[in-house]
């Protein structure tokens, strides 16, 4: 028998979509996998749907976290996975039918730490093109500020021994992005490949207020102190990460105050992306635009986004 491999599923209000998110977790090909569903203060019917499916399906297990207790659900699912090998799905997503058994293939035969596909949503394209890169020691990290590796854990597999020291905050959001620096720097072996097997699906309720989103920019910064004390000679890559933050953030938020601050990120770090070959053609075009001025950025992003209505 194969291996067991630990799917873990952070379950939410998401009721209208969990029958979808779940089915394509039960069907997938490679069968010996336990399925972690944490549930920590759901309001809607997601926890009945899902105890239903765990009726018929044993493979199931439905853990509750106390919604009042200062605990991820990342954490809980880890420490909660009898399998060396862990990957996240957020309830509500889908993945292909041979999520698990690429990934794991891929493990097994590059030992590596970390295992990552191609994120899709349900508005965009499928890449079906298989380009794999293989990240060692040192130059990880590096690769992750030029975004080559994202911050999020999800279409991701991993060695449970990456999760011995680093534990998840327990924050509103943005827990990925405050670890994933910290995650990267420890391991040895990362392999990535663009082939797309997990589909983020598009909710209503999913985006993330102004006021969360404005903490982003303070994890950056401390991920900059981070790199100054550990790795001095990786500072100017790290600023590109920062100025990458702060273009998205640009895009989603619509304080013209806290716009402005972010203009001032722009200004100072875009240098760096801008001198950088492997910087994004879309947001080294807002580099490009922000030269111009804060408001020739944001009448550019308001004609973008009538256009594409």
């Amino acid at each position: 028998m194969k291996e067991l491999v630990s799917v873990v599923v952070l379950l939410n209000d998401v009721e209208s979509y969990i029958d979808a998110s779940l089915n394509s977790i039960m069907k997938q090909t490679y069968t010996n996998i336990e399925i972690l569903c944490i549930n920590k203060g759901v309001k809607d019917n997601t926890l009945k749907l899902v105890e239903y499916y765990a009726k018929k399906d044993k493979r199931i297990k439905i853990i509750d976290v106390d919604a009042r207790t200062n605990t991820n659900k990342k954490n809980v699912g880890i420490e909660n996975a009898k399998s060396k090998y862990i990957t996240f799905i957020e309830a509500g997503d889908i993945v292909t039918s041979d999520y698990i058994e690429y990934l794991h293939k891929r493990m097994v035969a590059s030992d590596a730490d970390i295992v990552c596909v191609g994120e899709f949503t349900d508005k965009t394209r499928i890449n079906p093109n298989a380009t794999s890169t293989t990240y060692k020691g040192s130059s990880i990290l590096s690769h992750y500020f030029h975004m080559d590796l994202t911050s999020t854990v999800y279409g991701k597999l991993y060695n449970k021994k990456v999760f011995k020291t680093i534990k998840f905050p327990e924050v509103p959001c943005f827990d990925d992005l405050m670890t994933s620096y910290l995650i990267y720097d420890s391991v040895d072996k990362v392999v990535n490949v663009t082939v797309s097997k997990y589909c983020i699906v598009t909710r209503k309720n999913k985006r993330v207020k102004d006021s969360l989103l404005m903490g982003k920019m303070d994890i950056c910064f401390d991920m900059l102190d981070y790199v100054k004390t550990n790795h001095p000679k990786l500072v100017d890559y790290c600023k590109i990460k920062i100025c990458y933050e702060a273009l998205s953030l640009f895009r989603q938020i619509k304080d013209i105050d806290y716009r402005k601050q972010l203009f001032r990120y722009i200004k100072l770090y875009r240098k760096y992306a801008l001198n950088d070959n492997r910087f994004p053609v879309s947001k080294k075009s807002l580099c490009i635009r922000s030269l111009f001025g804060f408001n020739a950025l944001r009448l550019s992003l308001y004609l973008e986004e009538t256009c594409n209505k």
